[in-house]
């Protein structure tokens, strides 16, 4: 199963999530499936993060739109997990 996780950086609608759940969908995801953050990188807790890694199971693929690979932060988060997982990341 594609599972999709995006995530922006400010709450206060001055960022959109739009450009990367349309990228995540025309992917494959299905928006059920997709998972979101409006929460600075800095914050530890991301419970779209957190809820988007409890949903992944064996074979399953984390799609994540290149743009929040810029984050090091959460790309980093996400190498470790998938070094602890047995699911797959298609970064585009």
């Amino acid at each position: 199963m594609l599972i999709g996780y995006a995530r922006v950086s400010k709450a206060d609608d001055s960022q959109v999530l739009d450009l990367q759940i349309d990228a995540l969908l025309h992917a494959g995801v299905n928006l059920e499936q997709i998972y979101t953050d409006k929460i600075s990188g800095i914050k530890d807790e991301r419970p779209g993060l957190e809820n988007c890694l409890k949903a992944l199971r064996e074979e399953d693929i984390l799609v994540v739109w290149m743009h929040i690979t810029v984050y090091p932060d959460t790309s980093v988060g996400l190498n470790r997990t998938v070094e602890e997982e047995i699911f797959s990341v298609a970064i585009f």
